[in-house]
């Protein structure tokens, strides 16, 4: 009887990371490799994006009314 495992990339990179994955350098066998890598939710923030000055609530009494093609 054959037994099949499935594992997904992240766990892959999770253990190529870890320090017993350190100690082998795994890391230098995958193809986006760095010594160094940071979890998957601790990105950098971007701030916001959009000036103030667009925000919707501030949007002129004309495209409020919706009477034109395109507001």
């Amino acid at each position: 009887m054959e037994f099949r495992r499935h594992v997904s990339h992240e766990t892959i990179y999770k253990f190529a990371y870890s320090a017993d994955g350190q100690a082998i350098k795994l890391w230098r066998h995958l193809p986006e490799h760095c010594a160094r890598r940071r979890p998957r939710h601790a990105r950098r923030r971007h701030g916001q994006r959009l000036s103030p000055k667009l925000n919707i609530l501030r949007r002129p009494d004309v495209v409020a009314g919706r009477k034109q093609f395109g507001h």
